[in-house]
């Protein structure tokens, strides 16, 4: 199951040793496997470019299906607008973007929570306080239910570097 095409592919990352010092050699080996699962076209499309068999390559699309969410109906608009994202704290999910967003002066007045743990935890932890924004984003951590989390929302906001899996439906574009 190859992830993440684009500028931070996973095919791009193996072929260029920048997973690991044995990227190359993995990937020559995965080639071999009977089936790659590409999970939007771009990279079906940069597995066909490395000669991957169209025969081997399948093409599942996104998993999740936004229409099964059922979205708030009313907004707060006394305070604070109430935003929140969610993913792996990642250098490619782009959290520090998010977090630079709301140290601008000319951002509004809002509250921001992030859902998600990972590696990058404490220099955006950091970042959050150099830029004084302690009170305005929460790193909240790992929740189960994301779901009810997000009813509870204005805005859901997706900052990323590149996505394998987003929620945008590319079958029907």
């Amino acid at each position: 199951n190859i992830g993440c095409g684009g500028e931070l592919s996973d095919v791009k990352m193996m072929q260029q040793n920048r997973v690991s010092p044995f990227g190359r050699i993995f990937w020559r080996f995965i080639r071999n496997a009977d089936r790659m699962v590409a999970i939007n076209r771009e990279i079906e499309a940069e597995l066909l470019a490395d000669d991957v068999s169209s025969e081997k390559v399948v093409r599942i699309p996104n998993g999740f299906v936004a229409g099964n969410v059922s979205l708030g109906r009313s907004y707060s608009v006394d305070g604070p607008l109430r935003v929140v994202s969610v993913g792996r704290l990642d250098p490619q999910k782009a959290f520090d973007v998010l977090i630079d967003a709301f140290a601008c002066p000319s951002s509004p007045e809002a509250l921001c929570e992030i859902y998600g743990g990972g590696k990058e935890e404490p220099i955006l932890r950091q970042r959050i306080s150099d830029r004084g924004v302690e009170k305005k984003i929460a790193l909240v951590g790992i929740v189960s239910n994301v779901i009810d989390r997000l009813r509870e929302k204005d805005v859901f906001v997706l900052v990323s570097r590149a996505e394998g899996l987003s929620n945008r439906s590319e079958e029907h574009t």
